[in-house]
Parts: structure tokens; sequence; C-alpha cells
């Protein structure tokens, strides 16, 4: 967290494990559903995903999503920042959706070399 500039800051790391990389093969283009179980973000209908990120994100999310959101209740004035090379860019992209769904703004990605989508932009 960066007090001086008002921001809360996440970076992903990119496939290191067998996981990872297995993560990163599962191709499968799934319909989009929240899977951070956060309170009241807006459903994206007709949204598909890449299915071995999204499963990624699923297994962190509990233990990342939440404090996150925590965070944002106790600071509502700050920014939000993902970062990540690869699987990391594509959960950076993930999470941002989450919180971009939820209502939160603004939203800074900074990503690299992310399979998530590579046209994708965030502000």
């Amino acid at each position: 967290m960066d007090k001086k500039n008002k921001e809360i800051i996440v970076s992903f790391r990119g496939s290191v494990t067998r996981t990872d990389w297995a993560s990163d093969l599962q191709m499968i283009p799934v319909d989009y559903k929240s899977v951070t179980k956060l309170k009241h973000v807006r459903e994206c209908k007709g949204c598909k995903v890449h299915y071995g990120f999204i499963k990624n994100l699923e297994q962190i999310s509990e233990s990342l999503v939440r404090p996150i959101d925590e965070l944002f209740a106790k600071h509502p004035d700050y920014k939000l920042v993902l970062t990540g090379h690869s699987l990391g860019a594509a959960l950076a992209i993930l999470v941002g959706i989450e919180f971009r769904m939820k209502g939160y703004k603004p939203l800074v990605c900074l990503l690299y070399t992310s399979d998530a989508a590579d046209d994708m932009q965030c502000v």
C-alpha cells in the first residue's frame, strides 16, 4: 500500500510451477462468472474467459481478493494498481474486472505479456 500516492498495489508473478503451466494450457473459453465472492459484483452476460486463468483466480481469490476489498473499505479514496507478467497479467486483468464490476474506480492495470486479453486496456 502506497500511502503517499494513495494506491493499493498488487503484483502477480508469471508462471513458475507445473500447476501454473497447466493453467496456461487450459485454453477452453467458458462463461464468465464471478469467482471472488465479492458482494455487489454485476453479472457479465455473454462474457467468456480462459478456463485455466479463471480456475487459478478461484484458487487464490479467498486469500487475495477479500483482503484487497477490506483495504478499500478502509481507504475508499485509494486507487487500485494491478500489474503482472504472463499468467500474472491474466490474473491482474481478471481481478481488475472483478473490482471494476463491483464499481471501484479508478483502476490502473500495468500488464506484461498477457495471454488473457492482448487488446484490453485499463485506466
